[in-house]
């Protein structure tokens, strides 16, 4: 049977999302990938080399034009706001504090250093957890709602809503009700708003003004963020993982047909068509009233370019996407202490909504001295990141199109398959087999006419401490150890006492008592978490690493994400082989 991945409270750029979605049924073996890597981007931004820093510039003075709020930090003498700052080795821009100070290292002069941060003489933190950094007004920040009372007075609504129920398997279509909506389906609109206002700003003289958002615009990475539905074979080939593979073909699959139509020869209504109607409306009093329909910036790349950029930078608040200039910036770091005592606090406590819709977006942790790098004039700049939410790795590869160096809610997927044969290395008798499938069934992890065999047990995915995601959290759903525990005590034949006991309360036909003396038996946690260790080990033992510099040269950012992933896979089952486990 397949496990899904974990449901997740996906708080980040695109799937900052305040309510639990299930992710995906994940059930394809574990690739061989490489140890680990020393120089590791944590977060592709794609940052155009060309931009200018008056880019920068115009665009943060185009927020505070506008009502945006940088909120002083103070700092000793000094008062601070955010700004940005180009990272290196993030790949683009992200979010800084300048600070005129001491350095203690006096190498990190630069920021072609090769040292990645340096320690600064404040010990004081100098951004508390809660602080307010900036506020960005109601009216810079792109929602479902706003588009469509920008689009009213034309068939919009109607027309987005119809190829929406059609291309996208399940779907609610366009709802005023955004929380109603998926969450592609606001990716779909949010792209098709920016491409009408990119294509405004590209062809100023077609129209009377330039976008409003041309500032915004100027600063989004220009090119393709490596997301999974922009792999191809090679990428595909190396991420060897046929669900996932899956997911971004059929991904890109219908995102091109909801665009461009599926070559039926059927008419019908596209996103392309809804577009250009879109730039009708905007088009100058005397222009062309035909918009070139070749332009670049209504090609299907474009359209893909941008739900790319959507996917990875709305945020979810209230169960509603929004693109909030500048909040989207923040690139990702996690949060271990948060994840080690298991109190997490909200998204939203960090990003809270104003009664004038505006959304002031907090520092969710202590911001201590550490700068990463320091300008020629003695500038320290210390670089603001943020935690994306407790979601599993295979989310950053399919909707952000990066992969974490260190996620501590990572977790990698262990067939079922492979823990019967930890289990039971020469199979299980008939009689023992029949024994499991009706425990199982009496204990609701087995359909109640299913015809289980030894490939029946779950597929889970473990964190680094031996946990199985979601196991028991979920309503309507049984713990998937207790399946391990119960083939562990019926089919090893290592505890003959255990195995009495179990047979008895299967007998007994009381579910309660089955519980007790097959699936939490004494040691059973003990017996689960070295089934998994064990499983762990043996992927280990049978794959072959695959080396980064084995695909070096000429390699695209897509790989380097597929690459990435399949690191991060190895070496947490190379953690998880390496625990200490009771027996």
């Amino acid at each position: 049977m397949a496990r899904k991945r974990p449901s997740t409270k996906s708080l980040s750029k695109s799937n900052k999302s305040d309510t639990e979605s299930s992710r995906r049924t994940y059930a394809a073996p574990i690739a061989a990938v490489a140890a680990v890597v020393t120089a590791f981007i944590l977060h592709l931004r794609f940052f155009n080399p060309a931009a200018p820093n008056d880019r920068q510039k115009v665009f943060l003075q185009w927020i505070v034009d506008n009502g945006g709020v940088f909120h002083p930090i103070q700092h000793g003498e000094e008062r601070l706001n955010v700004t940005l700052e180009e990272f290196l080795e993030f790949g683009g821009w992200g979010l800084a504090l300048n600070l005129n100070t001491t350095i203690r290292n006096e190498q990190c002069v630069s920021k072609n250093t090769e040292e990645k941060q340096c320690q600064l003489t404040a010990e004081e933190p100098i951004v508390r957890a809660y602080d307010p950094l900036f506020t960005i007004p109601s009216s810079l920040i792109i929602t479902i709602p706003r588009i469509l009372e920008t689009y009213a007075s034309t068939t919009f609504y109607a027309s987005v809503d119809s190829i929406l129920r059609q291309g996208l398997k399940g779907s609610n279509g366009l709802s005023r009700q955004v929380n109603m909506m998926g969450l592609v389906e606001q990716d779909v609109i949010l792209a098709l708003y920016l491409m009408a206002e990119q294509c405004q700003h590209e062809h100023l003289e077609l129209f009377s003004e330039d976008s409003f958002y041309g500032p915004y615009l100027d600063v989004l990475p220009p090119g393709l963020i490596p997301r999974l539905d922009t792999f191809g074979d090679e990428e595909y080939k190396v991420l060897n993982d046929e669900v996932l593979e899956g997911m971004g073909r059929e991904s890109k699959r219908s995102l091109r047909e909801m665009f461009d139509g599926r070559n039926d020869g059927k008419e019908r209504m596209t996103l392309k068509s809804v577009l250009l109607d879109m730039i009708q409306t905007k088009l100058a009093p005397g222009s062309s009233s035909n918009f070139e329909e070749e332009a670049t910036c209504t090609s299907f790349e474009s359209f893909h370019r941008f739900v790319a950029l959507i996917s990875s930078r709305a945020m979810v608040l209230q169960s509603a996407k929004r693109l909030v200039p500048l909040a989207e910036m923040i690139n990702y770091q996690a949060l271990p202490e948060i994840y080690e005592s298991g109190n997490r606090p909200s998204f939203e406590m960090f990003h809270t909504i104003g009664q004038d819709g505006s959304i002031t977006v907090r520092s969710d942790r202590d911001v201590s001295g550490e700068a990463d790098f320091v300008k020629e004039d003695g500038t320290a700049v210390v670089q603001l990141f943020e935690d994306y939410g407790p979601v599993d790795s295979s989310l950053f590869v399919e909707a952000h199109g990066f992969v974490p160096h260190e996620n501590p809610y990572h977790c990698v997927v262990i067939s079922g398959q492979v823990i019967m044969n930890i289990i039971s290395p020469n199979g299980i008798e008939k009689a023992n087999n029949r024994l499991i499938r009706r425990a199982l069934q009496m204990l609701g992890l087995a359909p109640a006419k299913s015809n289980i065999d030894s490939t029946f047990l779950f597929d889970v995915c473990v964190r680094k401490d031996l946990t199985i995601v979601e196991d028991g959290n979920l309503i309507d759903a049984r713990p998937a150890s207790d399946a391990i525990s119960v083939v562990s005590v019926l089919g090893s034949g290592s505890d003959a006492l255990l195995k009495d006991r179990c047979i008895h309360a299967i007998e007994s036909n009381d579910a309660r008592t089955i519980e007790v003396q097959c699936a939490r038996y004494p040691m059973s946690t003990s017996i689960v978490r070295a089934a998994l260790k064990d499983a762990a080990k043996s992927i280990v033992d049978k794959t072959t690493d695959i080396q980064l510099q084995d695909v070096e040269a000429n390699r695209s950012e897509q790989m380097t994400v597929a690459l990435r992933f399949r690191i991060e896979e190895r070496r947490l089952l190379n953690s998880i082989a390496s625990l200490e486990t009771n027996r």
